[in-house]
């Protein structure tokens, strides 16, 4: 059994990609590679198949990190990131899978798609942000598992980090008029998909109709 909370200052492990902003929050480069390393033991998520890359962030109530896949199907997403939660504030990581699966039903290709809801496991230990489910007798204690969702990655960020991105760099902070012009047709079409959602929604809610994720079981 994978021992609980490694200790913060042991070097970290592999060649994995870290977060400094979760570093400043607590969770050290030594856990946040202990996470990814141990991912390799997730039913869903072979290493044979699958390859942890980094940690992509640690918000308040859970840690996000990134995947790229190495298999051979062409179907399959090539990159995708993994967002944790504990239990205790997994409603908060529900709500989004929630909102996530209608948007994606909605077929947009400028929508980050949700490829598997929020689902439970076991967490590995390496963090109190990813307990080992059992007592201190070794029995399996469910309310002490994590959830996790897997969605899209977006190497580029959302709208928010491409203006932050702008307003950093030197002499850049006149868009050109073509990138522009691309912005607002994006913000059309997302409005678009917005009004198909809430028709959507309605339909889901009417019909209690399931969505199936189309990647992982």
């Amino acid at each position: 059994m994978a021992s609980a909370n490694p200790p913060p200052d042991d070097p970290p492990l592999g060649n994995y990609g870290y977060d400094e902003k979760a570093v400043a929050r607590g969770l050290s480069k030594r856990r946040q590679s202990e996470w990814l390393e141990r991912s390799k033991k997730w039913p869903d998520l072979p290493a044979r198949r699958w390859a942890a890359r980094k940690v992509i962030g640690k918000g308040a109530y859970g840690i996000c990190g990134q995947w790229d896949y190495t298999g051979n199907d062409k179907s399959m997403p090539r990159q995708i990131v993994v967002k944790q939660s504990i239990g205790s504030t997994a409603k908060i990581l529900r709500g989004e899978s929630k909102m996530m699966h209608l948007t994606t039903s909605t077929g947009a290709d400028y929508v980050v798609k949700l490829y598997k809801g929020c689902h439970r496991g076991a967490g590995t230990g390496t963090s109190d942000i990813d307990p080992l489910p059992y007592n201190s007798l070794g029995m399996y204690i469910p309310h002490q598992e994590v959830v996790r969702m897997y969605m899209e990655y977006a190497p580029g960020g959302d709208l928010d980090a491409f203006f932050k991105r702008l307003i950093a760099t030197p002499g850049a902070r006149v868009i050109p008029e073509e990138h522009l012009w691309r912005l607002l047709h994006c913000l059309a079409k997302a409005s678009m998909a917005l009004g198909r959602f809430s028709l959507l929604l309605q339909t889901f809610q009417g019909h209690g109709k399931s969505w199936k994720c189309n990647f992982f079981a």
